[in-house]
């Protein structure tokens, strides 16, 4: 027996201890319910729960997800659901309005009620939203943009999709639209009722059944002029047959408002007075048109058909105005900067003036220059200046400004004068006395010069659209690449000034230079003048080498391109475009002078009155008298020599509708013919007001619109690789080119010039490489995803398309007339088809949504379940353990206080 170690108890003692952990254990996992309650407990069933516990929380989040993305798509259609219930309501409406039952009147009501349910959709479209994430704008599966302002963008759906690999990949970016009108289409054309003369008095009831019209026994009563009594522009609407009932009633005793109603839905008021005149109805109507429809600038919309002012009167009184000043101070101006006058000729010159009256809005004034000779030289020669009556109104003032034609901008009388003299010079001067030899100067020198003499600002203003920012390389190049070739576009005249201004600031004696160039040439003209001498005329005074008219022509572009543009040598600013000077010459922007504001440019101040203000400068003027013919004249000699290309009353800058073949559209005199300066359906215009007021206009479309058809390239903005080219599409819609899920409206008139065409009165369109246009559109994906899986990739993507009325087709929908009502029903038939697919779609997805939390809910189950199994304790067998464990506990008490006794038995040997 040993004393110093007691082995029994040691091994009482290690075996009461390991039981003691093993009852901390079993009282852990009883108190926690866990068999795994730390790694030490099962290390590899740990590391297989916790991979099981973070799939069964996502998928308890993906439920949730799931249950949030239903919320989400039941609040979008809902919204739906309330745009069908107004769309519905807007096919009633419209099918009520498209019967003649209802008057005019009765239709402006129901349009009143449709114009709100339209804002309303669009309200809705823009204010429906889930959690502040805006749901039918768009914004939920697109963000999109486009360098143009006139260009709309319209979203259909998301940008993802889906490869053949499961890959899903955004199909976003930036993307160059390259347009060009290969048919330009056609605007709309109205002609009105034929408005004639009455006579007012008292009248007996006719009962001749003669047809010559009608009259009455009242003292109120009208009459009928017989057939020819055609009324004027100057004639009072008050004196005009259609604007007074049977019943001798004025139609227009109070003021009537007009309202002008464009295709794409843009409309604006105007207010007719029983004193207004024919002509104040059409300039309305033109305002209308123009400032309120955002069609462009001037007025030339509505022409007058054989109407007029008074001829004798406006003859007198611009006859008046050519003694008092504007062709001597005209004169004056082109003697001291050009050096031309008519004092160095043989003979003597004259120049008539030939005053007429003819539709409006046409030509404005026009130089004629030409010869007779004997066969070897010229015998004789004769000058014509012809002004318009009907345009060149007398105006008011020295200057003799007539009217605002555009913002802000105003007709000169003295301006215009001047520009005609300078061609009127050109011919007498420059005009070669020997027959059979070449007597031209380049036309964009001609007409260049015409248009420095009093400055091209306003033109260049003009041409630059709704945001001016100066002239830059492209817009130059096509001004001056269109006057070298001479189509009498505005941008024509524009780059024939660039060309001239260009021989001034890149010459060798600033202003002089263009003094010493014409000098040049008329010594050269003397036995006829040839390319070569024209060219070294301007090479002798200027930095310009080149020996030919289109060497020099195509040295002058490259310079103005370099110099004119904003940052250039000799940029022309923004500032400079609207400032007070016109860019005349001698004026601040172009020579550094003081600044010649439009009234000033031509100073009519130190002139005297006199029947032969241009005796000093070697001309005699041969005024007409009478009453004002009809006809443009011609010099009046053999052969004319020149004639000039006319200045036209300024309108919208591009060229003018192509016409059916054979159309004349002033063919009927006596009305009004409205023309549309858009082409397409976009364009066609509409009257709303009252009906008898309509009625007495009578509207009728002579020739319809046509959309456009266009050649449409897309690239990448930054690579500039084609991803698709030769693209036709009819109208101004691009419809899934960019992306399926993406339409792009190219804006109105889009890639398409127009310039109004004098000779057919009428517009025309121009389209081709000189007029396409190039945007940039892009796209970033913000498609709304729902992570309905608790792993990557594991998503439900939704389209949700705007819904606005544009992207319904249903902007500007009108109700005004039956035509416009039919068509609206067409037109609300797509878009309820449109709201159906969507709403279709979002059913769809909720229902997939129902399935996939059934499904989620049941791999949670299950996975949750396996995951208790491995990780969860059996309480009855951890409970069997604990008991087991508690009686080794006491057990092992018990004998460990045994073993503590046993070395007391080394006492009783001791004793």
């Amino acid at each position: 027996m040993i004393i110093n170690n007691n082995i029994s108890s040691l091994r009482a003692v290690n075996i009461l201890t390991r039981t003691n952990r093993d009852i901390t254990g079993a009282l852990a996992k009883l108190s926690s319910g866990l068999r795994i309650s730390q790694a030490a407990d099962d290390a590899a069933g740990l590391g297989i729960t916790e991979g099981m516990r973070s799939q069964y929380r996502g998928l308890d989040r993906a439920i949730q997800n799931s249950q949030d993305g239903i919320n989400m798509i039941q609040t979008a259609e809902g919204a739906l659901g309330e745009v069908h219930s107004i769309l519905q309501k807007m096919r009633e409406l419209s099918v009520n309005a498209a019967s003649d039952t209802l008057t005019v009147n009765d239709r402006g009501f129901i349009q009143l009620e449709m114009d709100q349910l339209v804002d309303e959709i669009d309200r809705i479209s823009q204010t429906t939203q889930f959690n502040k994430k805006k749901l039918l704008n768009g914004d939920s599966a697109a963000l999109v943009s486009s360098s143009r302002l006139d260009v709309d963008v319209i979203v259909r759906g998301g940008l993802r999709s889906t490869d053949i690999f499961g890959q899903k990949k955004a199909q976003e970016g930036n993307y160059r639209i390259e347009v060009e009108a290969e048919s330009t289409g056609r605007g709309q054309v109205l002609k009105s009722n034929i408005f004639k003369v009455i006579d007012h008095g008292e009248f007996l009831l006719s009962q001749s059944g003669m047809g010559m019209g009608y009259a009455m026994s009242s003292s109120s009563g009208i009459s009928v002029s017989p057939a020819g009594n055609i009324a004027s522009g100057s004639t009072k609407l008050y004196d005009i047959d259609r604007f007074w009932d049977r019943n001798g009633r004025f139609l227009i005793e109070d003021p009537q408002l007009l309202t002008v109603i464009q295709g794409d839905g843009k409309r604006a008021s105007v207010t007719i007075y029983k004193d207004d005149t024919l002509r104040d109805l059409a300039e309305k109507v033109s305002i209308a048109i123009l400032a309120g429809l955002g069609q462009g600038s001037g007025d030339d919309y509505v022409d007058i058909s054989g109407a007029g002012g008074d001829p004798a009167a406006a003859e007198s009184a611009i006859i008046e105005g050519l003694k008092n000043g504007w062709l001597e101070a005209s004169a004056k101006r082109i003697k001291d900067y050009y050096g031309m006058d008519a004092t160095s000729t043989a003979y003597s010159e004259s120049v008539r003036v030939n005053i007429l009256t003819d539709a409006p809005y046409g030509i404005l004034a026009m130089a004629s220059s030409g010869y007779a000779h004997n066969g070897t030289t010229v015998t004789k020669k004769d000058f014509v200046l012809n002004l318009d009556a009907a345009d060149f109104s007398p105006g008011t003032g020295e200057s003799g400004v007539s009217r605002q034609v555009e913002d802000g901008m105003k007709l000169y009388n003295d301006r215009i004068i001047a520009h005609e003299m300078v061609h009127l010079l050109v011919g007498t001067t420059i005009f070669t006395e020997q027959v059979g030899v070449n007597n031209d100067i380049p036309i964009w020198m001609n007409e260049g010069l015409a248009e420095l003499i009093h400055g091209a600002d306003e033109r260049l203003l003009g041409l630059e659209g709704g945001t001016v920012d100066g002239l830059d390389a492209t817009e130059i190049s096509n001004y001056i690449s269109k006057a070298i070739a001479w189509d009498g576009s505005d941008q024509a005249y524009a780059g024939a000034y660039l060309m001239v201004r260009a021989m001034v600031q890149n010459g060798t004696a600033g202003d002089s230079s263009i003094k010493n160039i014409l000098a040049a040439i008329q010594g050269d003209a003397a036995d006829g003048l040839t390319d070569g001498e024209v060219a070294s005329a301007v090479a002798g005074s200027t930095n310009f080498t080149s020996g030919t008219v289109a060497g020099l022509a195509a040295e002058i572009k490259t310079w103005a391109e370099n110099n004119f543009k904003v940052g250039g040598a000799h940029e022309i600013t923004a500032a400079m475009l609207t400032n007070d000077d016109t860019g005349a010459i001698g004026g601040l922007d172009v020579s550094g002078g003081s600044a010649l504001n439009a009234e000033a440019v031509v100073n009519e101040s130190g002139t005297t009155s006199s029947d032969q203000p241009l005796s000093s400068y070697g001309w005699t003027v041969v005024y007409p008298s009478g009453t004002p013919s009809n006809t443009w004249e011609s010099a009046s000699a053999a052969m004319v020599w020149s004639s000039d290309n006319p200045m036209v009353v300024r309108g919208v800058n591009g060229v003018y509708s192509p016409t059916d073949s054979g159309i004349d559209f002033n063919s009927v005199n006596g009305t009004l013919v409205v023309h549309s300066g858009i082409v397409g359906k976009a364009g066609e215009l509409s009257f709303s007001g009252d009906e008898d007021l309509l009625n007495a206009l009578g509207f009728t479309e002579i020739q319809s619109s046509e959309d456009a058809v266009y050649s449409v390239t897309v690239r990448d903005a930054h690579s500039g690789k084609a991803l698709k080219e030769g693209l036709r599409i009819s109208g101004p819609e691009l419809i899934g080119a960019v992306h399926s899920n993406v339409d792009v409206s190219l804006g109105v008139n889009a890639a398409i010039s127009a310039v109004w065409d004098v000779k057919s009165g009428s517009y025309r369109f121009s389209g081709g490489r000189d007029n396409s246009m190039a945007f940039d559109v892009h796209l970033a994906d913000n498609t709304t995803v729902f992570q309905i899986g608790a792993n990557e990739r594991e998503d439900l993507a939704i389209d949700m398309g705007k819904m606005s009325t544009s992207a319904l087709g249903l902007d500007g929908i009108l109700v005004i007339d039956r035509d416009h009502a039919s068509r609206a029903i067409s037109s609300i038939d797509s878009a309820i088809e449109r709201v159906s697919i969507q709403r279709s779609k979002l059913g769809s997805y909720e229902k997939r949504l129902e399935h996939a939390i059934a499904n989620l809910t049941v791999s949670y189950t299950n996975l949750v379940e396996s995951e208790s199994r491995i990780r969860d304790v059996d309480m009855a067998k951890e409970m069997m353990n604990f008991t087991r464990l508690n009686i080794y506990l006491q057990s092992g008490n018990a004998m460990l206080g045994q073993a503590n006794q046993v070395p007391q038995a080394v006492l009783q040997l001791i004793r």
